[in-house]
């Protein structure tokens, strides 16, 4: 397999976990705002953790794509 192949077998791969991860995102920040008036604070607090954690690991995953199409854009 070609170095070209193996940069946008990666960025398939980076793109499947960014939508998965962008969905859960939507999910608990839905599930949030349905619930943060019957939800015990520890939930509310976890849940927002959790949306930090899942828009740090966006950013992340987002500047790898970045990275891998410049490094595409180089070959």
């Amino acid at each position: 397999m070609g170095k070209i192949d193996e940069i946008k077998e990666e960025l398939n791969y980076l793109k499947v976990w960014l939508g998965i991860i962008v969905l859960t995102s939507i999910g608990l920040i839905g599930w949030l705002l349905n619930h943060y008036e019957i939800s015990s604070n520890l939930k509310i607090v976890s849940a927002m953790v959790a949306i930090v954690i899942l828009t740090i690991a966006i950013i992340i995953i987002d500047k790898n794509i970045k990275k891998k199409i410049k490094s595409l854009k180089d070959l």
